[in-house]
């Protein structure tokens, strides 16, 4: 459905600062869920995504890749 009289207007953190959450804890915690549930995936068709990309393209379009690389190889889970 769609309906051309609704706007939404996001103001950054504001629902983290409002509710008192730590955000990078917050961050960690959902790219370790977000890891569970596509990690093995996304690693799996890695070359295949970034096939002819430069690091930049690769940077601005799969940061998750990078999180997901240490989160397999360390165990540790980062922001991005």
């Amino acid at each position: 459905m769609k309906a051309a009289s609704v706007y939404v207007h996001h103001f950054e953190h504001s629902s983290i600062n409002a509710n008192k959450l730590d955000y990078k804890a917050k961050m960690v915690a959902n790219n370790i869920k977000l890891y569970e549930i596509w990690g093995d995936k996304i690693l799996f068709k890695e070359k295949e995504l970034l096939q002819g990309m430069t690091s930049y393209e690769v940077k601005r379009r799969y940061p998750f890749i990078f999180v997901f690389k240490k989160i397999k190889l360390d165990g540790i889970a980062e922001t991005f």
